[in-house]
């Protein structure tokens, strides 16, 4: 039965084949361009719709996480003392006159 199928295919696109005249078409160089263009673009607006569907779910996924983390990350400092030779512990304390570290 497929091969009946595939038989049949083949002898119906010899002939419609055979049967086709040429078009006697000219496409110029300012057609050409334009077609190209367009497709060109076509295939850019699908690129950018999917990277937008996809980036800015993304987006808003990874800006929660660093907010999440941030705030771990926040809660756990405020209760952690610094060192006595903690370089942030430093900052804050006034320089001697004689100290010339800076």
């Amino acid at each position: 039965m497929k091969t009946l199928h595939r038989v049949s295919s083949v002898v119906v696109l010899s002939v419609a084949t055979g049967l086709l005249q040429s078009a006697h078409a000219y496409l110029g160089p300012g057609g050409a361009i334009s077609a190209i263009g367009a497709a060109l673009a076509l295939i850019a607006a699908v690129v950018v719709a999917i990277l937008g569907f996809l980036w800015f779910p993304m987006k808003r996924f990874l800006a929660r996480r660093r907010k999440k983390k941030s705030s771990e990350t926040s809660s756990t400092d405020e209760n952690v003392l610094p060192r006595k030779g903690d370089s942030s512990s430093d900052d804050d304390t006034p320089q001697q006159e004689g100290d010339s570290s800076s």
